[in-house]
């Protein structure tokens, strides 16, 4: 029924409930016939399986509800609210892990719904440390970033598990708009994180032209590692770049 129900097979799913099949049975993963239309946005479905005493607040075993999947597999924030009405929880965990993948897409709309529910704080941090800025960092989210710093957030430095700072997580993603603008908001460029790698670090072993040269236009220090890292990836243009700054230097 899990299959029916996520290709959105409305009539399939409504003769296995005539059927007998359990309207809340779990896969391995703890995922129920629900989750999986939630996942899909499969909203007609979403109705049957309610209607049929469909459990809406069961968790899988990554701790999510179908309220979660709805919104974020699902990308449908509609369908989340409409779950709300039938009385499905959104608790302090759902409100850690609701922003920072919607900080990550550009879903302003989501991280307002849940501060609207209660959820007022933008620093919470999943189980790897990262927080919103950290997400919307790496993903090129300036508009995001810009609207963090509205509200208040000033974690331009912070680290998660591994030291990873939003200036590292724009480098390894190649984001060198956010590169610059972290940089403008104060980032600390050559900071270190716990493979002791600095941002410049990273942009080269990536092979990220334009963000090498953004982080040392704005003082980066270059290490020779730097240009070995690149060239062991064979990025040439970032070797040949890098040694010219060392060659100054």
């Amino acid at each position: 029924m899990m299959g029916a129900a996520g290709s959105g097979q409305l009539y399939t799913v409504r003769w296995l409930l005539q059927k007998g099949a359990s309207v809340n049975a779990r896969d391995a993963r703890g995922g129920t016939a629900m989750m999986y239309a939630c996942k899909r946005g499969k909203r007609a479905v979403v109705k049957e399986l309610l209607d049929a005493g469909g459990d809406v607040n069961i968790r899988d075993t990554a701790g999510d509800t179908c309220l979660v999947h709805a919104v974020k597999e699902g990308n449908d924030l509609a369908l989340g609210r409409s779950l709300r009405l039938e009385d499905a929880v959104l608790e302090l965990e759902d409100a850690k892990t609701l922003p920072l993948w919607a900080a990550g897409e550009g879903r302003l709309d989501v991280i307002q719904w849940i501060r609207a529910e209660g959820f007022a704080e933008l620093g919470y941090r999943d189980r790897g440390g990262n927080t919103a800025l950290i997400m919307a960092a790496a993903a090129g989210r300036v508009k995001m970033t810009t609207w963090l710093k509205e509200q208040g957030v000033y974690q331009f430095n912070v680290e998660n598990n591994m030291g990873f700072t939003p200036l590292m997580a724009a480098a390894l993603n190649g984001r060198h708009a956010m590169t610059t603008w972290l940089l403008e908001q104060g980032a600390e460029i050559d900071a270190i994180n716990k493979f002791k790698h600095t941002a410049a670090t990273i942009a080269a072993t990536e092979g990220f032209l334009r963000v090498c040269k953004v982080l040392v236009d704005h003082g980066a220090h270059v290490e020779q590692r730097d240009v070995d890292m690149a060239a062991a990836k064979n990025h040439t243009a970032v070797v040949q770049f890098l040694r010219g700054k060392l060659a100054t230097a």
